[in-house]
């Protein structure tokens, strides 16, 4: 089962690092990388903000400095 979606730009140092992180942990998390804020991502994120990740249970998180924290703290909690 995921542990989450992580929706970032392709090229974006921002989101790379916490997709490097993911895998460096081996994180079941799904990375989806998008090319625009469409009406799919505005509906779950507002802000728009990227990146941007998704767990279950409908928690989120929009800034890059979050994402990678909670990302160093995931494996601990599974």
């Amino acid at each position: 089962m995921s542990q989450g979606t992580l929706y970032i730009f392709p090229q974006s140092p921002r989101g790379s690092f916490p997709a490097a992180l993911a895998k460096y942990f081996n994180l079941d998390v799904q990375v989806k990388y998008i090319s625009e804020c469409g009406e799919e991502f505005a509906a779950k994120f507002p802000l728009k903000k990227i990146p941007a990740f998704a767990g279950k249970n409908g928690f989120k998180l929009t800034e890059v400095i979050a994402i990678s924290y909670y990302c160093m703290f995931l494996p601990s909690f599974f």
